[in-house]
Formats: structure tokens, sequence, C-alpha cells
């Protein structure tokens, strides 16, 4: 499998710098954020009634299909706010935009190239890094971000996260509370890793080789226990997460859409 890395770095919350390929070189370029109260209140507020609908069709599937629809509606302004402060200049954001548009070329064609049900051995990776001053924005629900299409075309948008298997979100705090408190964690106590895996047979198989292998990885982390999660259901997921110990990380593996 071959990677194109495209890194945010987001070093407070005002600045960014956009780490990008380009005809086999590496350019760093420095950008700002958006400081749009608003948007921020809009991405929480938003973010809280989606997960509180979703719990709700958890318990009541009879109007399934309409909840969906409006839920995708709702997710949808979350990630254009999310776009907004994090492509506020358009210096990242073309930079950005011209590095998606270079990989979509080379993934169509090399899918052109193979047999229907064959997907190229390509993937882009948008790795967000969140310095300490910008612990606030890490807390943003990042996997719904969406890129709109050319000129702001909503129908041709996508969500980054998800919605196209080539396409790789990650998230990094390197300084976060988190990482400082397992690292004063009492060697008695062992460090606990849940893995979710989500891959509805409706939108494309996860990788089963590459998943199988970072399982082995983590299971061979010493002092550590894992447990993983196949393709659960919101309930499910909140209960592993509110256990009465609970996972000191989450990994989630995969790609998916409420509902699916």
């Amino acid at each position: 499998m071959r990677y194109i890395d495209c890194t945010l770095t987001i070093e407070d919350l005002n600045n960014v710098t956009i780490e990008y390929p380009d005809r086999g070189k590496t350019y760093v370029e420095r950008g700002s954020l958006s400081a749009d109260a608003f948007a921020y209140l809009t991405i929480e507020r938003l973010n809280y009634w989606v997960n509180f609908a979703l719990r709700m069709q958890e318990d009541n599937a009879r109007n399934k299909q309409e909840v969906m629809k409006d839920l995708m509606k709702d997710l949808q302004v979350i990630g254009l706010n999310l776009y907004g402060i994090l492509f506020s200049g358009d210096n990242v954001k073309d930079h950005f935009g011209k590095t998606y548009q270079a990989f979509d070329k080379e993934y169509r064609q090399a899918k052109a190239a193979l047999p229907p049900n064959v997907t190229p051995e390509l993937r882009m990776r948008l790795r967000l890094v969140f310095q300490k001053p910008a612990e606030k924005l890490a807390t943003l629900p990042w996997e719904f971000l969406f890129i709109p299409g050319e000129g702001g075309d909503l129908k041709r948008g996508f969500f980054f996260a998800g919605q196209k298997t080539e396409l790789i979100l990650t998230r990094y705090v390197p300084e976060s509370e988190l990482l400082n408190a397992t690292g004063a964690m009492p060697k008695s106590e062992r460090m606990r890793i849940l893995v979710v895996v989500s891959s509805p047979s409706t939108l494309g198989r996860v990788d089963e080789k590459e998943t199988q292998a970072l399982l082995s990885q983590i299971e061979s982390i010493p002092q550590v226990d894992v447990k993983k999660l196949l393709n659960p259901t919101y309930e499910q997921l909140s209960a592993a997460i509110d256990a009465d110990e609970p996972p000191h990380i989450l990994h989630f593996i995969g790609h998916g859409k409420p509902g699916a």
C-alpha cells in the first residue's frame, strides 16, 4: 500500500502549517485558522443533538430513513463549519486542494486500469496534529470534516472520513493530558485499548490483512489488554466506553455512516 500524506499541524487557535507532497518533494506552508465563535458553537451544539438523535434512533427504528436523512444534513453543517475553521486561509486551502486533486487523478487512473472489483493500492492520509495550545480544537468532531466540491458545490462534496475508502483521516495530540496520564499509570495496572472495526457491507470492506497486522502489533505491546468490537451499534460502543474499567485508548478502524 502506498500513502500520499498531507499533514496539517494546528499550532494554536490561530495558526496552522500544511506539509504536502508535490512532484516528489515535500513542502511546508503556513496559514491561519478561523476564530469564528459562531462556528465553534454550531459544531458543539449540533454534535450534541446528532448524538442524542442517534441514541433515540437505536431505541426506535420506525422513522429510521427519515431520521438519517435529517442527520446527514446536520452532519454536513458540522463538517462545513470544521472545513471553514481549518481552511479559512487561501494558502492552506489551495495546497490541500491541489494535493487532493493530484491524488484523485492518480487514483482514478489506477482504478481504470484494474478489474472492476479491484481497488488500487493507493491511499491519501490527511493527518491533523494538534499542539498543546490547540487542544481545544482537538476535541471537535473532525471525523465529520466535509469537503465541498469545486466552487462550493455541496452535491459534489464529501465527508473526508468514511465516505471514500481511499481516504484516511487521523488526528494526533502529541502533548495531550491523556498521554501524560497514561505515562503516570501504576505499573500494576495494564493499559486497556479498545479497538473498534467498522466494515458495513454496503460501504466496502476494510482491508482484513492490514487490520489483522495492526491488531497483532497492538497485542504485542507489553502490559496491554485489548478488546475488539466488530461493527458495534451505538449502544454497544457507548457501553464499552462507559464500562467500569473504561479504555485508556480507543482505536477506530474503518468507515461508515449513520444507519449503515
